[in-house]
């Protein structure tokens, strides 16, 4: 059976995989913070058992700076112990500034936790775990990790901010693509589940990363989300917010793009003329008429 085929309606008509919504992500595990524990276990490295017993979920807005700032929202950030931070964002799906915005959220965050006292503590750690589910994504692999350090050396300037990406649409790609299921990395299986659009599948694909407990908490969860009209239609809201969006920015992005070229034409022009380039020849260059020509001259 391939990946096309493994979809059902449960998830309504929604363009995007179901969990891939910032709301959704964030009721399945605002609740159940041990399944969240899990998570960022497999997919950093961290140890569970100190996970558990240390983290804490903290406030996810971030200060703004003037009255006419929007509010900026984390999806979640979590407190390991007094030295480290865990960033986490779920990227639906991907925008022009989008890697800018992540970058700025993370060091508002290292700036509000340095501020707290006067002297800067060198153990401090931020980290943000980018959980990309687009398919534009750069990353040639499917977990990558990024720090401070130098072009030439590779020595890293600093321990105190990195970043981790993970590739969701890589990891539900290689799942339904490995016969061997079972031996994949189980950051694999919460990137795949992450991506799933079917509802049946996810307990096969999350069976033993979780206990069963946790499965049917999660089964339950997205079922009464699902059945909630209010909750899809506001789903639904969102999608066609973040549609206009995107479709606002790509008018912008082709606009800037003619008015760029434009711009460099016409810059072309007034340096060939300053050259004592003849007016005909300067048209055979641009493909622009004497009289657009002489008008540019003229301004």
């Amino acid at each position: 059976m391939t990946t096309t085929e493994k979809t059902n309606t449960k998830f309504g008509e929604l363009r995007m995989p179901f969990i891939c919504y910032d709301s959704v992500f964030k009721a399945l595990f605002m609740d159940e913070v041990n399944i969240l524990t899990k998570m960022v276990s497999d997919i950093t490295g961290m140890d569970y058992e100190i996970l558990e017993n240390n983290i804490t979920l903290e406030t996810n807005e971030l200060p703004v700076n003037s009255l006419k700032e929007k509010i900026k929202r984390c999806d979640f950030i979590l407190r390991i112990d007094k030295n480290n931070i865990l960033n986490i964002e779920l990227n639906s799906s991907y925008y022009t500034g989008l890697l800018i915005k992540n970058l700025a959220y993370l060091c508002n965050i290292f700036s509000r936790v340095t501020k707290k006292s006067d002297k800067y503590d060198e153990n401090l750690n931020v980290i943000q775990l980018n959980l990309n589910c687009y398919e534009k994504n750069k990353t040639k692999e499917v977990l990558e990790e990024y720090k401070l350090q130098s072009i030439k050396t590779h020595e890293v300037y600093s321990e105190n901010i990195s970043i981790l990406s993970l590739d969701i649409v890589k990891c539900y790609n290689l799942y339904y693509n490995d016969d061997n299921k079972e031996e994949l990395p189980e950051f694999i299986k919460w990137g795949a589940f992450i991506y799933n659009r079917n509802y049946d599948e996810i307990p096969n694909i999350i069976k033993g990363v979780i206990s069963e407990r946790q499965v049917m908490y999660i089964m339950d969860k997205i079922d009464k989300l699902t059945s909630d009209s209010l909750f899809m239609s506001e789903l639904e809201a969102q999608e066609w917010a973040v549609w206009e969006e995107n479709s606002k920015l790509a008018y912008a992005k082709e606009e800037g793009i003619s008015q760029g070229e434009e711009q460099k034409t016409k810059e072309m022009i007034l340096s060939m003329i300053e050259n004592r380039a003849t007016l005909d020849f300067v048209s055979k260059v641009t493909k622009k008429s004497i009289k657009e020509i002489e008008k540019i001259i003229k301004e």
